[in-house]
């Protein structure tokens, strides 16, 4: 029945991809930062994630998209040099991509300078990020529809045989 019903209707999809799945407590919507490109990953708990996909499901501007979806303040880069080459050529100190946007004098921080206080911006940024705001609605909009393109999967590390 549910399918005569809706035989005629277009439906669209979402792909998102979980960082490292957690048991830990959920950190809501302001913590989490997605990005789309395959060139960053991190940890999210498995409570955070499940509100991102519920979310998805009802939000028509997730539509068409793919995305990684983890905390802000774990993320990586899959390719270290990669990546930091990225972020230089966007202007940005060594210091800003491995600690944030906050390091910016020169200087490797401290520990406790690390430690004081919110991370500012994105490590490693690739220009593709889109941070947590007041609500998931405001981050699937900031997001770039998919497109067909080619994947060279030589360069992700994985072998074409």
């Amino acid at each position: 029945e549910i399918f005569a019903e809706n035989r005629n209707k277009k439906f669209d999809y979402t792909i998102a991809r979980a960082g490292e799945l957690n048991m830990g407590e959920a950190r809501g919507v302001k913590e989490i930062e997605f990005n789309q490109g395959m060139d960053k990953n991190g940890i999210v708990s498995r409570l955070d994630f499940a509100d991102v996909l519920v979310n998805a499901g009802f939000d028509s501007s997730a539509g068409g998209v793919t995305f990684e979806c983890y905390y802000r303040d774990t993320a990586q880069p899959v390719d270290m040099f990669a990546s930091l080459q990225k972020c230089q050529a966007m202007g940005k100190s060594t210091e800003q991509c491995f600690f944030g946007d906050k390091f910016s004098d020169g200087k490797p921080p401290s520990l406790d300078e690390l430690l004081a206080g919110a991370q500012e911006g994105s490590i490693f940024t690739s220009g593709r990020e889109v941070y947590g705001k007041d609500n998931f609605g405001s981050m699937f909009a900031m997001l770039s529809k998919d497109r067909d393109e080619q994947i060279d999967l030589g360069s992700l590390g994985m072998g074409t045989s």
